[in-house]
């Protein structure tokens, strides 16, 4: 491992059982996989890129065989995307795979050559791409808009019907709300918000550097009354996501996640993009460039599969009756 304004990891060689029941690749091709938060040393294990791998596998491109991949992390510190985006660059991978639209913006500017599989909102919006159909370029991968804003509002539905007589509802968002088109963002939140009888209370945090500024935004949504929680889908959101649960239920405020990892960590509610199965797309997507399809002309994917989950436990600890018809939607319920 060496460091620099990152941290890089280079996936080492694995012993492998012969006569493997997947298609053998002829030719051993290097992946670069940069994460905007995530320690090197997880970008194996974390759930999203486990079922990348698998699907990887099940393609026949097998790390330590015929595949060598190159891990990169900023650690959190957006500061160092344009010098690793340059570092990833200058170490000229067949293909990258990262998300976040900040971070994909800095390898945009940093190659239109080397091929780019990212998970992003709203990459036609961003500009990243052309098109949802032809992105043209050098990017492709996956899109979560238009579901964005209108996904928040399906999860202060949620809320709104676990706790119906609640009027306030608190979002914390972070980058990219904080960014380009933060005005039409925050508009149509608030106006859509409002007809389903909420009142918006934002506090914006561009990126925490550290869990003091973190606290101050929970504690500025809460001292202007909130009474439900949503956290925005954000990278740096999963990076806090423990303490930004703790906060939430100590302060008795139903909360609902945008990631499986919040649920885990004792989050009452999560509506969450299904990521273990949205990045085995990407490595579909992956799989064509490395058969020497150009990244222009493969669609971007929408994510089709959403979790629903329940935590009963969280749910005692601060005193609220989940309804039966939320319990009837649940993809899973801790009890």
């Amino acid at each position: 491992m060496r460091r620099r304004h990152f941290i890089m990891l280079l996936g080492a060689a694995v012993a492998v059982k012969p006569e493997p029941a997947y298609p053998q690749a002829k030719k051993v091709h290097r992946l670069a996989i940069a994460s905007p938060v995530e320690p090197t040393e997880n970008l194996t294990t974390t759930g999203h890129l486990r079922g990348f791998f698998e699907r990887m596998h099940a393609l026949g491109h097998v790390e330590g065989r015929n595949l060598v991949v190159e891990r990169y992390s900023a650690e959190g510190r957006i500061e160092q995307f344009a010098g690793m985006a340059r570092e990833v660059v200058r170490s000229a991978p067949d293909a990258i795979l990262t998300w976040s639209t900040p971070l994909t913006r800095e390898f945009k500017q940093a190659t239109n050559r080397i091929p780019i599989v990212s998970f992003t909102a709203d990459p036609v919006g961003s500009g990243l791409v052309a098109s949802q159909a032809r992105p043209g370029g050098n990017i492709t991968g996956v899109g979560s808009e238009p579901a964005g804003p209108s996904l928040i509002v399906k999860r202060a539905t949620i809320l709104k019907e676990a706790v119906p007589g609640a009027a306030r509802v608190g979002f914390l968002a972070f980058s990219p709300a904080t960014g380009p088109g933060a005005d039409q963002f925050w508009a149509y939140l608030r106006e859509s918000l409002r007809e389903i009888g909420l009142t918006l209370i934002g506090a914006s945090l561009s990126q925490p550097r550290d869990e003091n500024e973190l606290r101050d935004a929970m504690k500025t949504l809460m001292d202007q009354g909130v009474e439900l929680l949503i956290i925005s889908d954000s990278p740096y959101a999963r990076q806090h996501h423990r303490l930004i649960v703790a906060l939430a239920n100590q302060a008795g405020i139903p909360a609902l996640y945008p990631f499986r990892e919040f649920f885990e960590a004792g989050g009452l509610f999560a509506y969450a993009i299904d990521l273990h199965e949205t990045f085995r797309g990407t490595a579909d997507q992956i799989d064509q460039i490395f058969s020497g399809v150009d990244p222009g002309i493969i669609p971007i994917r929408q994510p089709t599969r959403f979790e629903f989950l329940i935590n009963l436990r969280t749910a005692r600890a601060i005193g609220l009756t989940i309804p039966a018809t939320l319990l009837a939607q649940a993809n899973e319920v801790i009890d």
